[in-house]
């Protein structure tokens, strides 16, 4: 805005907007932080668009579309696209150190349909450094690489994804060694067997609901009877013929 409110924003890679806490929304979680107000900036454009919705991991917004100047430290572009929260349903956002959602999401059009936030600062390369504690200072670099970085610290990866910022992962290496396909899956999701007999001692007391029992009970009736009459149990044929020559297949849920 002009003249400028300061506001705490978190970025965001999986979202492409600037979502600012607003005087426009009177929630407890609102009013705990500073707010944007636009009847305080004299360049500020409302937006005609209907209010809608937008769904984070924390929760919900209801959002109202408008316009302004916004400075990203010393890179201030005029008539960015802002959504103001008129509403929200975010878990613990009275307590949040944030007061917006800064979207750095690659996709070219925002939730609005209009253009995405790097979008409209020209932006296609961006690097965050964050702080190693509560308070420390991050950095935030647009359009720009650090050459004292490059090739040290960090190789380039190209980007696959259409929409968030996805890369080609082809396989891991640990210690010069590059691990089989079932050692990197193990890495990425862990094993599927506990890990040790204390686990396994735990895994095996774990309670069951009578609800369990009998769900249990009619998958492993449901697989016999499928397996006798030819069914692919996992994409594999579980043997045995079907009267008139055809199988049942089970969907895995």
């Amino acid at each position: 805005g002009n003249p400028p409110q300061k506001i705490q924003v978190v970025p965001d890679t999986g979202s492409f907007a600037l979502v600012l806490d607003s005087s426009l929304c009177d929630s407890v979680g609102c009013e705990a932080h500073h707010q944007f107000t636009p009847a305080h900036s004299n360049t500020y454009l409302n937006g005609t668009e209907a209010d809608f919705d937008i769904e984070y991991g924390q929760g919900g917004v209801l959002v109202h579309p408008a316009r302004d100047s916004v400075a990203l430290g010393d890179a201030k572009k005029d008539n960015i696209s802002l959504l103001l929260m008129v509403r929200e349903s975010l878990e613990y956002f009275d307590e949040a150190a944030f007061e917006g959602v800064m979207g750095l999401g690659h996709n070219k059009y925002a939730e609005t349909g209009g253009e995405a936030l790097l979008t409209e600062y020209g932006v296609d390369t961006f690097g965050i450094c964050l702080g190693q504690a509560d308070g420390s200072k991050g950095r935030l670099d647009l359009s720009q690489e650090i050459p004292q970085l490059k090739g040290k610290y960090h190789d380039s990866l190209k980007v696959v994804g259409r929409v968030h910022w996805g890369v080609s992962l082809s396989g891991i290496t640990v210690r010069g060694e590059k691990l089989t396909a079932d050692e990197s899956r193990m890495m990425s999701f862990g094993p599927d067997e506990p890990l040790n007999k204390e686990e396994a001692k735990l895994d095996e007391e774990q309670p069951t609901s009578d609800a369990d029992a009998d769900a249990d009970a009619k998958t492993d009736a449901a697989a016999k009877a499928a397996k006798a009459a030819g069914a692919k149990v996992n994409g594999k044929v579980a043997g045995g013929k079907a009267a008139g020559g055809k199988g049942v297949v089970l969907s895995e849920i």
